[in-house]
């Protein structure tokens, strides 16, 4: 399984990986989401916990869920780690509702009145992070050897 957050570039995901982001608003960002190998199926949270929980949905196949109100920390990290280990405990444990058009987990209740699909991050992102390392270097190469040749 891959672990993607608004903040962190996707990564193979583990146990220690997901306690140490949802413990970390500034590591995670607004979302995290946790991809089956067949990228179709995930689960994601997103919120700020301390306000009123975290919001989280999952898709398996082509039906969405979610749950109706925030969980704390300490439950969405029970939820993502058994996820992570293939259990299924955790959607007998919550009450899950059929995502439906007008639910948006980035609003405390949950309801708009406008639909929204699940949010990705941009397949680009790795990329452009890599192009703009690179530019920096190269610029701190450049000023590194004018230094170097001023004071000799």
């Amino acid at each position: 399984m891959k672990l993607e957050a608004a903040d962190y570039l996707p990564s193979p995901a583990t146990p220690e990986l997901i306690r140490e982001l949802l413990a970390d608003d500034r590591k995670r960002g607004e979302y995290m989401i946790l991809n089956r190998d067949d990228g179709n199926d995930f689960l994601q949270i997103a919120g700020d916990c301390a306000k009123d929980g975290f919001h989280i949905e999952y898709r398996e196949g082509d039906q969405m869920f979610c749950l109706p109100n925030g969980v704390s920390q300490a439950e969405a990290e029970s939820i993502f780690l058994e996820y992570l280990s293939g259990s299924d405990g955790w959607k007998t444990r919550f009450p899950w509702e059929p995502f439906s058009p007008g639910f948006n987990i980035f609003f405390p209740g949950g309801k708009t009145s406008f639909p929204r699909e699940p949010f990705e991050v941009p397949k680009h992102t790795g990329r452009s992070i890599l192009v703009v390392a690179l530019v920096i270097a190269f610029v701190c190469a450049y000023l590194a050897m004018k230094f170097y040749s001023l004071m000799h």
